[in-house]
Order: structure tokens, then sequence, then C-alpha cells
């Protein structure tokens, strides 16, 4: 896990109020180290990221959900694919109330796109997280 990344994560809980400290904390973790698609390349450490994050936000509190690569080869529910991610961000959401800390991370690859605001019909870029189940636009896989 990126050395700078817990110090981090451990300043934000520590910062929590009391009020604060009496709501539920929620967190979604993915880690995706390989991917359906041979457009993107494998990655080494996003799993561990996802693994060592989940541990010390269980130490804060945090009920967390994991989705990674080596979860999903045991369990199809907890792959890091685009449905399981809408469907465990859902249930985190329909339980979490508007005091409660929702924590969502995400290790991967990642795609910045030029997108088209439907409202204004001018283009901007948007930056896109990939899951395992990723299909870039122009790939035959």
């Amino acid at each position: 896990m990126s050395a700078r990344l817990v110090p981090a994560l451990l300043v934000v809980a520590s910062l929590l109020s009391p009020a604060q400290a009496q709501a539920k904390r929620y967190a979604l973790l993915v880690g995706v180290s390989g991917y359906d698609s041979a457009a993107f390349g494998e990655l080494k450490y996003t799993e561990n990221d996802a693994e060592e994050t989940a541990e010390v936000l269980g130490r804060s509190g945090y009920q967390t959900t994991i989705l990674t690569s080596a979860r999903g080869e045991k369990d199809p529910r907890a792959r890091p694919t685009a449905a399981n991610f809408r469907e465990r961000l859902g249930q985190i959401l329909k339980r979490a109330t508007r005091h409660d800390l929702v924590l969502v991370g995400l290790a991967g690859h990642g795609l910045q796109l030029t997108v088209t605001d439907p409202q204004t019909k001018k283009d901007r870029e948007e930056s896109f997280f990939c899951p395992c189940d990723a299909r870039p636009r122009g790939t035959k896989d």
C-alpha cells in the first residue's frame, strides 16, 4: 500500500467530531489487478491497497466491503465488476443515513475520456475508474 495513503486515512478518521463518531461508517474498497480486456495491463499492488486500507479502516470502526480480483476467484459476488460495484454501493447507500459516512476507495486503471455535457452541448474531459470488466472504446476484445 502507498506509504502516503495510511497516514492520510488516519488523519481523516481522527478529525471526526464526537457526533460523527456515533454515526456509522461504511467503506467500499475496490482493487483490480487483472482485467478481462487485453487493453489493460496487470497491476501488482491494487489488491494489497484495498485489503490493507480495509484493515486500517476496520480498526477505526468502518464496516468494509471489499471487491478484488483474488476475492472474486473464490466468490463471484466479490469480483470487482461494474455490476458488483453498483450492487454493493446500492446496498450500503440503502443502510446509510444522512448522518453516516460512506467512503469509496478505488485502486486500478482509469481512463480520461471526452464527453459531451447534455445541457450545454460542450465537450469536457471526464475521468473514469475501470472495473475488471471494462471494455475501452475501439478495442476488439
